[in-house]
């Protein structure tokens, strides 16, 4: 199935006095898989939005990521912290996500905003990092007492997110992965499914999780 995505001016609030648009996902067989098309504010939408992207219209800096409940049900709200590692080799993304009530859901804040709250990285519920310009998914992680709510699911669907924000490469999976990976990659919805390579080898489990 493919998804892709619709483009028009922001309707929900957003924290910016700029002008904002928002990118709406769709797995419909409308367009073709991963393009972006303009849509009126009068068109009809074909559906429920599978992932919601405000960012604001001149910089395109990305303001709020919201994940719908076709793509992860039941995952408790979430706001992320974006970190561009740019020195990396090659060039990586990181995408932080907490449950806290520091911010609303689904809002995203730089490092710098980070930095100025009253909130700690052990916080965390989870991470995703991948390679903007590849698209490969390096790491993911969920903290053990959030496991198995789908905030894996929810991580990689924001990362899907940044890469449609950004223009970057499509989000994909080598075929290395734990077992608990391999167990996250079972669960995803159709319109994700099929994204990501059959798992050839197994990657030793973190620290925290020795069951794998």
């Amino acid at each position: 199935m493919s998804v892709w995505w619709g483009r028009r001016p922001a309707e929900l609030p957003v924290p910016s006095d700029q002008p904002c648009v928002e990118l709406l996902a769709f797995g419909t067989p409308d367009h073709d898989d991963g393009i972006i098309v303009d849509l009126p504010l009068d068109t009809p939408l074909p559906g429920e939005p599978l992932i919601t992207v405000c960012l604001e219209a001149d910089g395109g800096r990305v303001l709020e990521v919201h994940v719908g409940p076709i793509v992860s049900p039941g995952v408790p709200p979430l706001w992320y912290v974006e970190q561009p590692q740019p020195s990396a080799r090659p060039a990586a993304m990181l995408l932080i996500a907490f449950a806290t009530d520091h911010r609303p859901e689904g809002s995203v804040v730089d490092e710098a905003t980070f930095k100025q709250m009253d909130v700690h990285s052990n916080e965390q519920v989870g991470a995703v990092r991948w390679y903007p310009d590849t698209g490969l998914v390096h790491q993911l992680y969920v903290s053990p007492r959030w496991r198995r709510r789908g905030i894996g699911t929810m991580l990689v669907a924001a990362a899907g997110a940044y890469r449609a924000a950004r223009g970057w490469a499509p989000i994909w999976s080598d075929n290395t992965r734990t077992d608990l990976a391999e167990e996250h990659m079972r669960s995803l919805p159709d319109p994700f499914k099929d994204r990501y390579q059959p798992r050839t080898s197994v990657m030793a489990p973190p620290s925290d999780d020795p069951a794998g």
